[in-house]
């Protein structure tokens, strides 16, 4: 009798250990009106290009903080107004090296110009509770802000617009958000539990990504989820015009992440991607003509970023 209230006892006291990993966690965004959450990342890249028997290598540094405050809470979804409050670039290679921030107040440095002149000018987002970007209104005030500081004749302020579109655009700044905040599962998981999130980045390219995530460990302030992703382009067969050439891109590649949600907000306190990328560009005069040029990259880099609500 006594062996068997023992074992009983035993058995409980496991349970009791293990009881977490069984419990459903609701991983969601729970933002409040009024408050504005931050973003800081940081990241650095080692990209080796090829072109014939020629690498170059160029190690390149890009950092930014932006702001989100939520304008209005809906039933399922979030109205954001969001900002950045800083953007600096760096590039150094053996043959040259540059820096730009939206800091920097310099008559010849039209980039970092027109990154100061993006600081602080608003758009609208509106994001579910999975982190989806569901639409992205009043992006032309990046632009003509920062087109308007640079005082373009006609024909460059096109074309900067049409370069700034690509990298600050509805869909390329929808893949960037999403990136970090479209990472919850539609049920509820407990640890162990995995689930596939899938997204398109598009810049000058349409890239497909299907991230693994996996609900790691629950802690009183945090959910810990590890990712897994492939990247691949969407119609890698097609050539973009670029100016006077016609470009092909075939990108391919992974990303190891870990993000450390706050329990209480769904906002991120923290995160890390570890990002492999192999890539072969060719270049055509035409599309009825030969093969130009090909240049083959190699990218391996992480990202760094912290979260926070104030």
């Amino acid at each position: 009798m006594k062996k068997s209230i023992l074992l009983s006892f035993i058995a409980l006291l496991f349970v009791g250990s293990n009881c977490s990993s069984w419990a459903q966690n609701k991983l969601q965004l729970n933002l409040q009106k009024g408050v504005v959450y931050s973003q800081s990342m940081q990241s650095k890249y080692l990209t080796t290009t090829t072109v014939e028997d020629e690498h170059m290598e160029m190690e390149v540094q890009v950092s930014g903080d932006i702001a989100y405050e939520v304008l209005e809470v809906l039933d399922s979804s979030y109205q954001l107004e969001v900002w950045y409050e800083s953007m600096s670039m760096s590039i150094k290679s053996p043959e040259v090296s540059m820096s730009f921030s939206s800091e920097l107040e310099q008559e010849n440095d039209m980039l970092s110009n027109i990154l100061g002149a993006m600081v602080m000018e608003p758009f609208e987002v509106k994001l579910n509770k999975q982190g989806k970007v569901l639409e992205v209104k009043n992006i032309e005030n990046l632009f003509n802000s920062a087109l308007d500081e640079a005082g373009l004749d006609p024909i460059d302020r096109e074309n900067i617009k049409a370069q700034l579109k690509q990298s600050f655009g509805d869909e390329s700044l929808k893949g960037n958000i999403e990136m970090i905040t479209a990472i919850f599962p539609k049920n509820d998981v407990a640890i162990g539990d995995k689930w596939s999130v899938k997204s398109n980045m598009k810049s000058i390219i349409e890239v497909g990504v299907t991230t693994i995530y996996e609900l790691k460990q629950v802690t009183p302030e945090e959910y810990i989820i590890k990712g897994y992703a492939k990247t691949d382009t969407e119609n890698n067969l097609e050539y973009i015009k670029m100016r006077d050439v016609y470009t092909n891109y075939n990108i391919s590649g992974t990303t190891v992440s870990e993000f450390r949600i706050n329990r209480k907000t769904g906002w991120m306190n923290s995160a890390t991607m570890d990002q492999e990328i192999n890539g072969i560009v060719k270049s055509k005069k035409d599309l009825k003509s030969a093969v130009l040029n090909v240049i083959r990259i190699k990218m391996k880099g992480q990202i760094i970023m912290t979260g926070k609500a104030s």
